[in-house]
């Protein structure tokens, strides 16, 4: 019917502008933070910056994980990624044993692939000062989706599991959990799962959700049992 051919191509056309008049706006918003005209540009780095007297939790009250000291690792980047069609792209590992970020030679390289598969928890977030999310760089994104109660029970059998085996490394940086009895390791870990992961759940990851491509939410027995897609 050439007359609601017609009509689709309107509604059509009037999404496509509204779209730009979107993306106009984004492009004529001045940043938050802008650079020094005498700012110098840093180039490629590596090294550490270590800190002293600080501590983390979502608690105020809570200072368990207060440290004398702590050691963030700078990663070098040259910004490419494997859609910019470098030969080569390297990333940076991490160790669950150390947890912390492994030495250069521990990089992984990655040399044009058909796919590339990036799992994290702040992939949809977006930064302080920028409208831009590490999901733009994605083809598609993925948001796997659990009951709370189901996370926080997958969250303690995996913490008992880690005790029964990684846990018992003495380099282990968790290494202190091994020992705990049966009782004590519940309570440590309900504590830590309250205090940091579901905090951090709650707070910073489940409003990310509606921003990904695919929802896929998955049942107690870790089985999908509903797939969500966003509508373009």
């Amino acid at each position: 019917d050439p007359i609601q051919q017609i009509s689709q191509l309107y509604t059509t056309y009037q999404q496509g502008m509204a779209a730009l008049d979107k993306i106009f706006d984004l492009l004529d918003t001045e940043p938050d933070t802008v650079d020094q005209d005498d700012a110098i540009e840093p180039g490629q780095i590596r090294g550490e910056i270590e800190l002293e007297g600080v501590w983390f939790s979502y608690a105020e009250d809570n200072r368990r994980g207060r440290a004398a000291g702590a050691r963030l690792s700078i990663v070098e980047s040259d910004g490419s990624h494997p859609e910019s069609g470098a030969d080569e792209v390297r990333a940076p590992t991490y160790s669950h044993l150390s947890y912390d970020v492994q030495p250069s030679d521990h990089d992984v390289v990655v040399r044009q692939p058909d796919i590339v598969i990036v799992e994290g928890l702040n992939v949809l977030q977006v930064g302080s000062g920028t409208t831009t999310f590490v999901s733009d760089y994605f083809d598609t994104s993925i948001y796997v989706d659990a009951e709370l109660e189901d996370v926080r029970r997958w969250y303690l059998e995996r913490f008992q599991a880690l005790r029964a085996t990684v846990f018992r490394d003495p380099d282990s940086y968790f290494a202190r959990y091994a020992e705990l009895s049966e009782d004590q390791a519940v309570a440590t870990a309900l504590d830590i799962w309250r205090d940091i992961n579901e905090a951090n759940l709650i707070a910073n990851i489940e409003p990310t959700r509606d921003r990904a491509g695919v929802v896929l939410h998955k049942g107690p027995d870790h089985r999908v049992t509903k797939v969500r897609l966003r509508r373009i």
